[in-house]
């Protein structure tokens, strides 16, 4: 049972490169840690929420030779890679997979493609999160 608090949204589900899991459990993760699910209370507290998303370092990633930017642990949405609000945190996978918690929407997404897709803003996992968030604003 869904709260009216709580919205998760998942998109087709397959084996990640480091995990194995669904884009529905994917996103019912992120919405327990930050709004609780079937009942129970959120996994962090408002505190470890506000230091998730906080932005520690934004700039050239040495490792991906492109832009980024990163809170404690998590990525952070940024112009090429506009996920979420600036509240959001989360992080993209292999082949273009997605997941992330967004307060500002009491939101929990997960994405895994079935196939190679492209990743970043222009990809479909982050034109997908955009609709989610608009729809979840007009709910509001």
């Amino acid at each position: 049972m869904e709260l009216p608090n709580q919205r998760t949204v998942r998109a087709a589900g397959m084996s990640g490169a480091g995990g194995v899991g669904s884009a529905a459990g994917l996103a019912r993760l992120y919405a327990a840690a930050t709004t609780g699910v079937g009942g129970g209370p959120p996994l962090l507290s408002p505190d470890t929420v506000a230091a998730m998303s906080q932005e520690q370092v934004w700039g050239l990633d040495r490792s991906s030779g492109l832009d980024n930017a990163f809170a404690v642990v998590f990525m952070k949405p940024h112009p090429s890679r506009n996920f979420g609000s600036h509240r959001a945190f989360g992080h993209e996978g292999a082949n273009a997979a997605l997941g992330f918690a967004d307060p500002s929407y009491s939101l929990g997404f997960g994405y895994i493609p079935r196939r190679a897709e492209e990743g970043r803003t222009p990809g479909k996992a982050h034109r997908l999160a955009l609709e989610v968030r608009r729809a979840a604003a007009a709910l509001s």
